[in-house]
């Protein structure tokens, strides 16, 4: 599965005007077995793996690789990188200052190596530390920003990366994808049928506007929701 994922993920990526990247944390697990860092222990053990965190040479030199394959692949691709605001306190308040700091000065040198006309960076993580410090803006786990933060945030990048008719469309797949998530108790009511049958239109008029978003899943959403 994750093979098939990876050669769906190359072709989309052919077809791509932009690719965004979003860092999380330096700190990184290696299997001691292989040397590998791994993305998932599957429940393995700790004593298996060595828990460090990556400097910033380490982090540009396997990025530099990675964005000239990606260039052959796709010449006209723009990669823009941003920094998560979620805050990885089990590995200490400190530490996550130090590996969130490791990433901002990787992006940096990748955005001087390859130029702003290839890749870019959005402050998202700045924006969460300096506009949204208040403690009303994270969940009740003081890590993860909350809805607010969110959109806020999203705001801004709207502004920063959108041109007119990408926020016109932002908007309209926006209302679409909030009625997918809608949920009624009584799901036999007229009312609720009528509105499913008007979003399900609303996304074939999206998709014939714009053909080259595919709102096929979201139809399918809507369509279970009427068969119900």
């Amino acid at each position: 599965m994750i093979n098939a994922k990876v050669k769906e993920s190359q072709n989309v990526l052919k077809g791509c005007s932009h690719l965004f990247v979003t860092f999380g944390t330096s700190w990184v697990f290696r299997y001691k077995e292989t040397g590998n860092v791994v993305s998932n222990c599957h429940k393995l053990p700790g004593i298996l793996f060595d828990h460090y965190r990556l400097q910033v040479a380490q982090i540009t030199e396997i990025w530099v690789q990675l964005i000239q394959q990606m260039v052959k692949l796709n010449p006209d691709l723009q990669i823009v990188f941003t920094v998560s605001p979620i805050r990885h306190l089990k590995d200490g308040a400190h530490d996550n200052q130090l590996s969130k700091s490791i990433l901002l000065l990787a992006i940096d040198d990748l955005v001087t190596e390859f130029g702003t006309d290839l890749v870019s960076y959005f402050p998202s993580y700045e924006l969460m530390l300096d506009e949204l410090r208040d403690y009303r803006f994270y969940t009740s786990d003081l890590t993860h920003p909350s809805d607010l933060a969110i959109e806020l945030i999203r705001e801004k990048f709207e502004i920063s990366i959108f041109d007119q008719e990408a926020k016109v469309i932002s908007s309209e797949m926006g209302k679409l994808v909030q009625a997918c998530k809608h949920r009624l108790q009584n799901c036999n009511n007229i009312g609720f049928k009528v509105f499913i049958k008007n979003n399900i239109e609303i996304a074939q008029q999206i998709q014939n506007k714009y053909p080259f978003i595919d709102v096929g899943s979201l139809i399918k959403n809507l369509n279970e929701k009427n068969e119900i």
